[in-house]
C-alpha cells in the first residue's frame, strides 16, 4: 500500500476507536502507546510503507 493509503487507514481506525495519534519528527503517524510508526521506504525505484517498532523510551528523530 502506498504511505497515504496507510496513513488514511490509521487515522480512521484511531478515530473509530477514540486513540490517540502520535506524530513522529519526520511526520509519521503513530498509535499513542504503541511505539510503531508508518514510514515510507524506499523499495528500489518506487516507495512503499513500512512499520517501525520502538522501545517505550526511544524518541523519533526522524
Amino acid at each position: 500500500m502506498t504511505v497515504s493509503a496507510v496513513d488514511t487507514a490509521l487515522i480512521q481506525h484511531i478515530e473509530e476507536r477514540d486513540l490517540g495519534l502520535v506524530i513522529g519528527c519526520g511526520g509519521d503517524l503513530g498509535v499513542d502507546g504503541l511505539n510503531m510508526y508508518v514510514r515510507a521506504s524506499r523499495a528500489g525505484d518506487t516507495v512503499v510503507s513500512e512499520a517501525r517498532f520502538c522501545p517505550v523510551e526511544w524518541e523519533d528523530h526522524g
